[in-house]
């Protein structure tokens, strides 16, 4: 028969497979866009190890961590890919090397993705350090410390490919790309709330978490 043991084991290898294959292709992206979608896949990994405590801790305390990795990654990834499209309506190009110096054009959606990018990475205070915490702190209850290692060597190297795209942003060693700073009232918006979303949920995360928790076991 088909025991707990085997379907997290599973899982387990699924979730180390799929944050390699995710980072490795971000890893040889040259275009934002691609990147993005790329690193989607890694992080799909993460979400694999919280449901890969189900079986150990309880389901609950998984289904916390991964909800709440969700929503923190969703906060973070409109932030990251509007912000993108903030950059690249002016400069019409998702190549990283066209962002060249876009902080010093257009300083508001350069930040944004600087902060959606360190959130990424998994970096205090944004809201992605603790979505990470919690599940590498589900992962090592549930005695999965390889999994939890395994998940902070790939976030170690993820760091590369999204630090690169921010230094491209304060490139000034080479001639800074002049464009036109888009002017899309909307497109702000949307990067204004999920910003908020980021640096709420990573320095004020209890009221959400005791939502969850109350939810998931009414």
């Amino acid at each position: 028969a088909y025991e707990f043991a085997d379907w997290t084991f599973t899982i387990s290898i699924i979730a180390a497979l799929t944050m390699i294959v995710g980072n490795a292709g971000a890893l040889l992206q040259d275009n934002a866009k691609r990147l993005l979608g790329y690193s989607g896949i890694a992080h799909a990994g993460y979400i694999l190890i919280g449901i890969a405590c189900f079986s150990q801790i309880g389901t609950s305390t998984g289904q916390v961590a991964v909800i709440f990795y969700l929503l923190t990654y969703a906060f973070t990834n409109i932030a990251a890919f509007y912000s993108l499209m903030n950059i690249s309506l002016s400069t019409n190009s998702y190549s990283i090397q066209s962002y060249a110096g876009a902080f010093f054009n257009n300083k508001f959606a350069s930040i944004v993705l600087m902060i959606s990018f360190l959130s990424l990475i998994g970096l205090p205070p944004t809201s992605g350090f603790l979505g990470k915490l919690y599940l590498f702190n589900a992962a090592i209850k549930s005695e999965l410390i390889w999994l939890v290692l395994f998940g902070v060597i790939n976030s170690v190297f993820s760091a590369y490919y999204y630090l690169k795209v921010i230094k491209t942003l304060f490139d000034s060693d080479i001639e800074i790309i002049k464009y036109q700073t888009s002017r899309s009232y909307s497109l702000n918006i949307v990067l204004i709330c999920a910003l908020l979303g980021v640096l709420i949920l990573g320095v004020y995360p209890d009221p959400f978490l005791r939502l969850l928790e109350t939810s998931l076991s009414s």
